[in-house]
């Protein structure tokens, strides 16, 4: 995924913030605006058929969904929580420590690292 630092905004609606999560793939970007606006409108989080539901009156495929699913909850926007979707209202302060932390890194040029910590075995 290529990132443009410059596009985000405060003001973004959820179909610009979806353009920015998937910029080439419109089914993803439907899909995930489907997912996120049906979970926000659900009180105690969506249930799978109403999932099902949306997929099928969408005509979104259930592995597409399960994609854009996967890929939301990798970034923190959305999480599985006792068999029903829900998004994550912490998501938005975990961005702002990420941001708060990457300009100390790099205000304070603090590029070190240990090598041991986070070895990978080849």
């Amino acid at each position: 995924m290529d990132f443009h630092h410059q596009k985000p905004s405060t003001g973004m609606t959820l179909e610009e913030l979806t353009r920015i999560l998937y910029p080439q793939q419109d089914k993803y970007r439907f899909a995930a605006a489907h997912l996120i606006k049906a979970i926000s409108q659900s009180e105690n989080g969506l249930e799978g058929h109403h999932l099902n539901k949306i997929c099928n009156e969408k005509s979104i495929s259930r592995a597409t969904m399960q994609k854009v699913f996967v890929r939301l909850r990798s970034l923190g926007i959305v999480d599985r929580r006792q068999m029903r979707y829900h998004l994550n209202t912490e998501f938005s302060s975990a961005l702002r420590r990420i941001s708060d932390a990457w300009r100390k890194i790099t205000d304070e040029k603090k590029f070190d690292f240990d090598d041991d910590t986070i070895r990978v075995n080849f």
